[in-house]
């Protein structure tokens, strides 16, 4: 009986030492949070979780505990699941939408969004485009690295036809959606 109660405390502290990919999640929606850029913080963080697998209830869950940014908000209020393999970051919503970056243009994402992240870049953009209107030309970008120049936080976005433009992002408010990656670029 004692060995039978000692084990059931030895599986209840690895349990609760254990942080598993939900409550890694809303360490990360809180980090992002209280960052300068939280879109920015949240996508470098997010290839932290290693190989995992998030449902919509666990996606919710960590939404809840965490103070989330308004920046964040559009897609993480859309995510029926998040699914990460190696460097590869999938995210599948409840529907397709567009979000409106901070009035300097749109990120239209379909179902199922997924991309390669390496560090500060992300590339293999499947389901993501890029547009200076709603219903404009769409574009989907080679690359997006984001980094500094100047001490200013930047990405570098990189389009077909286009090339690679840096576009200063600005700091977030509680009034921006997300920073402005599109308005730097002229789609033709």
């Amino acid at each position: 009986m004692k060995s039978l109660l000692l084990t059931a405390a030895l599986l209840a502290a690895s349990t609760l030492a254990y942080a598993g990919p939900q409550e890694d999640l809303t360490r990360i929606l809180t980090e992002a949070s209280g960052s300068s850029n939280p879109s920015v913080s949240f996508l470098e963080s997010i290839g932290s979780l290693g190989n995992a697998d998030l449902s919509a209830s666990q996606v919710a869950a960590a939404v809840q505990a965490a103070p989330v940014h308004p920046a964040l908000r559009p897609v993480l209020d859309r995510v029926s699941r998040i699914r990460i393999s190696g460097s590869t970051v999938r995210f599948d919503f409840s529907q397709a939408f567009a979000v409106n970056l901070a009035g300097q243009g749109y990120a239209h994402f379909k179902r199922s969004v997924s991309f390669e992240l390496d560090g500060r870049t992300l590339r293999s953009f499947r389901g993501f485009k890029l547009s200076q209107s709603l219903n404009g030309l769409k574009a989907t970008p080679r690359s997006i690295r984001f980094g500094n120049h100047g001490g200013v936080p930047s990405a570098w976005v990189s389009l077909p036809i286009v090339g690679t433009r840096r576009i200063p992002l600005v700091q977030q408010s509680a009034e921006l959606e997300t920073p402005g990656l599109t308005g730097g670029l002229r789609f033709g």
